[in-house]
């Protein structure tokens, strides 16, 4: 029963992994730190690009990431039959009934988020077994 090993849950591999490498860790975050400056300082200094740029061009993406989420959260309730309740395509939909349809998916979807989150959370207690006399 000694040489039985049990799983070791995902939290303690990730603390070991850090502990064992951690002159790695440390070494990947400065140059990755480096390499960051160094763009930033090619990107504002030589280029002439205005921080406010940047700022504007990500804010800007994750607009149109937003606007795409939104069209696919649209497109996964028009095939599950959520938008549309008449069934027929060459009906116009109503903003209520693609409104509703949007609600419905995204209280699907947290409510999947949530359950994944309860799942993550709870852990097998580890099995202990009794020493041999």
């Amino acid at each position: 029963m000694q040489r039985v090993r049990l799983p070791v849950p995902w939290p303690e591999r990730v603390q070991r992994l850090l502990r064992r490498r951690r002159a790695a860790f440390a070494t990947a975050s400065v140059a990755t730190v480096t390499i960051m400056s160094a763009g930033a300082v090619w990107l504002f200094g030589t280029q002439g690009i205005a921080p406010s740029q940047v700022v504007a061009f990500v804010l800007g993406g994750a607009r149109e990431l937003a606007v795409e989420a939104l069209l696919a959260a649209g497109r996964a309730g028009y095939q599950a039959g959520f938008i549309d309740a008449g069934g027929s395509i060459t009906n116009a939909v109503s903003p209520v009934t693609a409104l509703t349809g949007l609600c419905l998916v995204g209280t699907l979807g947290l409510a999947s988020l949530w359950v994944m989150t309860r799942l993550a959370r709870t852990r097998p207690q580890p099995i202990r077994f009794a020493k041999a006399a």
